[in-house]
């Protein structure tokens, strides 16, 4: 008398690979992970949104409504409960001589400043990112963009300034935790 056969789903198809079966492992783990990463990130207050067409990730504040997915695929906007803060990220195609390099990026908020469409108070250029920050009208903005060949991925974080104290903290958290 032999050892039972065992038969799972995965192998009554015939034409099933190896590589398809590695596969659809992997994406079980990393699922399996990240409703783990979500679980412990929610636990303190902020949650982990993850776009997985153009493979970024950030953190929010649990609190935030999200708004919806647009067709594109391409982002998502929250909102406070109070809507009295809006965090909106996207990806998009670098546009050049505009946002295809941290210092064209920069100069575009320049030149807004200088036609008083805005207040920079603050910017940085990295390797590959650039950050800039100040004043519309009576919001506080904070931008944040990672160049990676031709995608721009990027956030905005715009909040009343009466809420400034609340929301500076928040937007460390959301800076640092903003991963391409």
């Amino acid at each position: 008398m032999g050892l039972p056969s065992l038969r799972f789903a995965a192998f009554r198809q015939p034409y099933i690979t190896a590589l398809e079966l590695s596969m659809n492992m992997r994406t079980l783990a990393f699922l399996s992970a990240l409703l783990i990463v979500s679980n412990v990130v929610a636990s303190d207050g902020y949650e982990t949104y993850i776009n997985e067409r153009y493979y970024y990730r950030i953190s929010y504040p649990s609190d935030f409504l999200p708004q919806g997915v647009p067709d594109s695929g391409d982002g998502q906007v929250f909102l406070s409960p109070k809507n009295d803060a809006e965090l909106r990220m996207f990806a998009s195609t670098c546009v050049e001589d505009s946002d295809a390099t941290p210092e064209q990026y920069i100069a575009g908020y320049k030149k807004a400043a200088k036609a008083k469409k805005l207040i920079l108070s603050y910017q940085r250029a990295g390797k590959n990112f650039a950050v800039v920050s100040g004043h519309k009208k009576d919001r506080i903005f904070y931008n944040k963009i990672i160049i990676n060949e031709d995608w721009c991925t990027q956030f905005t974080f715009e909040y009343s300034e009466s809420e400034m104290e609340k929301y500076n903290a928040v937007t460390n958290r959301i800076s640092s935790s903003f991963k391409r």
